[in-house]
């Protein structure tokens, strides 16, 4: 496994748990647990964009995906798979830019997107 691949299966895991909080909580837990949640979100496209834009094929992305998180079978897990499948379908939507300008840019804007995402719907 290349050190992009094992980066993302640790990103994507660290994201997992950092989601997966379960027990009691009192509303300024779930206030703190949700911004964690969705800073990781935000952590998970960061590192999905990148990999977009160093041209890691989808596939592997999908691949190491389905491996981690997506072999799960709670519902939770399910959920996030499904979230996490829209992020890399979403970065692979669009072009991989040359200049490190466009690259920087896209790569905030992604991560922005992903987190807002989270905020207004969840995971």
């Amino acid at each position: 496994m290349s050190k992009p691949e094992l980066s993302l299966v640790a990103v994507f895991f660290c994201a997992f748990v950092a989601t997966s909080a379960g027990g009691q909580t009192t509303p300024a837990d779930d206030k703190a647990l949700w911004n964690a949640a969705c800073a990781q979100v935000g952590e998970v496209a960061l590192s999905i964009i990148r990999l977009r834009q160093d041209d890691v094929p989808m596939s592997t992305m999908m691949k190491r995906l389905d491996e981690t998180v997506g072999a799960k079978q709670d519902e939770h897990s399910k959920r996030y798979a499904e979230f996490l499948r829209g992020l890399v379908m979403k970065a692979y939507a669009g072009p991989v830019y040359r200049t490190e300008e466009l690259r920087k840019a896209t790569i905030a804007e992604f991560r922005n997107e992903a987190e807002l995402a989270c905020y207004a719907g969840g995971i």
